[in-house]
């Protein structure tokens, strides 16, 4: 602020030099138009401006996966059930691998390998029963892992019944 003002008051020094303010002290021609001036002086401003700028941190989004499905599952004894499995994707578009872990005995995944495709948001697999699967509830473990360090996982009761 101390600066602004003693520029302000330079300005305006030369101003009243360099327009011909009279001086008490003429020079020898008379003109009147030679002198010295200083002051100071105040003021206030307003002004507008752009800019842009980069930054990190708060709210970046990090590439993250959600996995959704049923609470719980019902499958008869020598039955099969189709699971419909859904994934909310941010940031990571590839594939996806999907594991269904703690199954009952007698019980088992029946595909080769459950994915979801690049890009896609939804899959099935089929869980099948033997007729010896024992009857009860049991929580199970299904999992979804993408990239190197992607991973979500649910954890719905399967329930086997005659």
């Amino acid at each position: 602020m101390l600066k602004k003002l003693i520029a302000l008051s330079l300005v305006i020094g030369l101003l009243a030099v360099t327009t011909g303010c009279p001086s008490k002290d003429k020079d020898k021609k008379g003109t009147g138009k030679t002198g010295t001036g200083a002051g100071t002086g105040t003021g206030t401003g307003t002004g507008t401006g752009t800019g842009t700028g980069t930054g990190t941190g708060g709210d970046v989004e990090k590439p993250a996966l959600k996995l959704t499905g049923p609470e719980s599952i019902e499958l008869k004894q020598g039955g099969e059930l189709k699971v419909t499995l859904k994934l909310e994707r941010t940031k990571f578009a590839d594939e996806a691998t999907v594991t269904v872990e703690d199954l009952p005995e007698g019980v088992k995944v029946n595909d080769k390998e459950v994915k979801f495709g690049k890009g896609k948001n939804d899959t099935t697999f089929t869980l099948k029963a033997e007729k010896t699967a024992k009857e009860g509830e049991k929580e199970i473990k299904i999992s979804v892992k993408g990239g190197e360090d992607l991973k979500a996982e649910i954890a719905p009761k399967l329930k086997i019944v005659k």
